[in-house]
């Protein structure tokens, strides 16, 4: 019976654990993740931002799923660091577990910016379902929020704070390439955020050109790093944070394999990866770990 760890509950994560489940071979699996929910789609996030699902459509399986398939699920638990010479990993509560074979499937998160104040309360990015909750909580008493980040979701969070009939301030150098319009949005392009004002709440920003603008809530999206810090110490190839994987979502290391927004092949840029895709990747890399296992026949 192989020990099997798996970091991050990612709907490639859940995939890889389903895969290994169905494979009725009995192996010891364990699932951490800091999160405390069960595996959602986080690409269906925005959906439950604007009101269009509810909170129970996010989720890829029921609770029960773990006990009952009977693999250790350890929420709200954060790893910090993998000793791979030892086949470890180290929690922040400094527990320690030993595998046999380690997925890393911890996805991905917004970087935030190195400025003073960045982690008031009031500063948030649109990473997990916990913080969508929280701005769903803000919104309720909040008229004015600030938005900095890059890409689609800029606009489509834009979209969804306008619906509600919010003031939103768009900051940084995406400001200058959205073509929405409409009276209660502010444009604040070729400036970033140099300090966030205010004791434990965030009351107010100061702009790298000396303006302050008050606003209870910033809300970073779209610049988003792997999830891997817990790797820096580690043995395993990294490029740019990410796991460095084969075709077979293998790391540079035999009994470690990586897959969704934690891995990249190294011949290839990083991508941006649908549901399924993120689910086809995890099915692979259980299939690839009972492959190593010979518990099941390689394809020709």
């Amino acid at each position: 019976m192989a020990k099997i760890i798996i970091i991050g509950n990612s709907a490639a994560g859940f995939s890889a654990c389903e895969t290994l489940v169905k494979s009725g071979f009995g192996n010891e699996i364990t699932v951490i993740t800091k999160e405390s929910f069960c595996p959602y789609r986080k690409d269906r996030l925005f959906d439950y931002l604007a009101g269009n699902i509810k909170e129970k459509e996010l989720f890829l399986c029921k609770e029960d799923f773990y006990q009952s398939n009977n693999v250790s699920f350890l929420k709200g638990a954060t790893v910090i660091k993998v000793d791979t010479k030892k086949q470890r990993i180290i929690l922040k509560d400094n527990s320690r577990m030993d595998y046999d074979y380690l997925i890393i499937a911890s996805g991905e998160s917004v970087k935030l910016p190195d400025a003073s104040g960045v982690h008031k309360d009031g500063v948030f990015s649109l990473s997990s379902l916990e913080e969508i909750k929280q701005i769903i909580t803000r919104l309720m008493v909040t008229n004015t929020v600030g938005i900095v980040g890059a890409g689609p979701f800029v606009s489509m969070f834009c979209e969804i704070l306008l619906a509600k009939n919010i003031d939103v301030k768009v900051i940084g150098k995406t400001a200058g390439f959205l073509s929405i319009q409409n009276e209660k949005l502010e444009l604040i392009s070729d400036v970033d955020i140099a300090e966030f004002i205010g004791e434990a709440e965030l009351k107010a920003v100061k702009l790298t050109n000396g303006k302050i603008i008050g606003m209870p809530l910033v809300i970073f999206t779209g610049n988003f790093k792997p999830d891997t810090e817990f790797l820096a110490e580690s043995d395993l190839t990294l490029l740019e944070g990410f796991v460095v994987v084969d075709e077979n979502m293998r790391s540079s290391i035999e009994n470690i394999f990586a897959c969704t927004a934690a891995a990249r092949k190294a011949d290839r840029e990083k991508s941006e990866k649908t549901f399924e895709q993120e689910k086809e990747e995890g099915a692979r890399t259980g299939e690839n770990i009972l492959k190593a296992l010979q518990l099941i026949p390689v394809k020709a």
